[in-house]
């Protein structure tokens, strides 16, 4: 599947190779769709002059505009357009293995993937693509701790899940709606929240 931006294309073997039954052999690649693109292209923008990606987000919502999965936008969706190679014109492939006795997929460690560069059209350049490096804060660590009611309580507006946020609460954290937090107030206008003492 082609990411957010591109369609899956295929063409003939540059050097003219035949198959066993003398056709010609052909090779995926991606081509550009034009109006993904420019949303994409948006994005690395965005980010590059200071926006955050809950910013992005919100202000996508706010548009009207569709996110890869035909639904609203999230911080999600934004990072993962950020994080993909796929848009300075690399092919990154060998990035996960399988686990036949877990049956799972396990991710390899970044020294065995294998890039390609300059794989198909780059729909950002090069320099924009790390510039997204210079932008990203240094991520807190921190013990996630569990919260009764979180995630069991629904928003009477949107239908979505409360979670745990911290901020200017005087008592520190509360629930609040997790599409109203991450989506913007055009998905959920339902900015209440609940104290975590009195829920």
């Amino acid at each position: 599947k082609a990411p957010y931006g591109y369609r899956l294309a295929y063409e003939d073997d540059p050097s003219g190779k035949l198959d066993h039954k003398g056709n010609p052999v052909r090779h995926g690649t991606y081509e550009i769709v034009e109006d993904a693109a420019a949303v994409v292209l948006r994005i690395f923008e965005m980010y590059a002059q200071g926006g955050t990606m809950k910013g992005i987000a919100v202000a996508f919502n706010a548009e009207r505009l569709s996110s890869p999965g035909g639904s609203t936008w999230s911080v999600g969706a934004v990072r993962t357009i950020l994080n993909n190679q796929a848009y300075a014109g690399d092919y990154v492939w060998n990035q996960t293995r399988r686990n036949k006795a877990a049956r799972t997929v396990e991710k390899k460690s970044r020294d065995e993937w294998v890039t390609v560069t300059d794989a198909h059209p780059a729909i950002v350049s090069r320099d924009l693509f790390d510039r997204r490096i210079e932008n990203r804060k240094p991520r807190t660590s921190y013990i996630r701790r569990q919260y009764m009611l979180s995630g069991l309580i629904k928003c009477s507006e949107c239908g979505g899940r409360f979670t745990i946020s911290s901020g200017n609460d005087k008592n520190g954290r509360y629930y609040r709606c997790s599409n109203n937090k991450e989506r913007g107030k055009s998905v959920c206008a339902n900015g209440r929240h609940v104290n975590l003492h009195t829920a």
